[in-house]
């Protein structure tokens, strides 16, 4: 890993409206929710700004606190072997993804931010203070979250059996401002082609 020093995050704490009615309108979504629950859910939510080329080395805190991006991209990838491997992209309103076979196997699993980054989180403290009720809608919306993007992680392995061709086109699709944030290495690493290849895909010549 590059010793380059990455700016330090604010480490900023703050109650932010307008951001928790966003996270709060998302789970709008998915079932209702009374005032009194709304209030004490934003409560709960604390915010935290992370700087462009901020690298967590210590993913367990987001493992554990469930990191919801309100603005900004993320990168999670993992060192195998000396060899990089980007796992997955987290854009806004997704939460931070985060490889847990590979930290299983002992590899060493970063996050970078490839912008500031603003994520929405509640510590395990925090949600213990949570009444039952609104703790079980919080942790309903938090499980159907991530049950979506566990099926969007199985729709990218079988992207990844695709022709070379067909994987940029369904990142594409999938992401269109994925190549506002992310460069062609970490985008040709992430969909398993060589960055010669991508060069050829994106010139029409593949």
């Amino acid at each position: 890993m590059s010793n380059k020093k990455y700016p330090t995050s604010s480490n900023l704490y703050k109650d932010n409206e307008a951001k928790s009615v966003k996270f709060i309108n998302d789970i709008r979504k998915l079932f209702s929710i009374s005032s009194e629950e709304e209030k004490i859910i934003f409560d709960a939510l604390r915010f935290r700004l992370y700087e462009k080329g901020y690298i967590i080395t210590d993913t367990t805190e987001i493992f554990k606190n469930h990191f919801f991006i309100v603005k900004g991209v993320a990168r999670t990838y993992y060192i195998e072997n000396g060899k990089e491997y980007n796992y997955s992209f987290s854009f806004d309103d997704e939460f931070i993804m985060i490889p847990y076979t590979e930290s299983q196997r002992g590899l060493n699993v970063f996050v970078q931010f490839l912008e500031d980054t603003e994520v929405c989180f509640t510590s395990t403290n925090n949600r213990q203070k949570l009444p039952s009720l609104a703790n079980e809608k919080f942790h309903h919306f938090v499980e159907t979250a991530l049950v979506n993007q566990i099926k969007y992680m199985e729709s990218m392995m079988i992207m990844l059996r695709m022709e070379a061709k067909d994987r940029y086109k369904w990142v594409m699709k999938k992401h269109p401002r994925i190549l506002e944030s992310v460069s062609l290495t970490q985008l040709a690493s992430f969909l398993n082609i060589t960055k010669e290849t991508l060069y050829r895909i994106r010139s029409s010549k593949y």
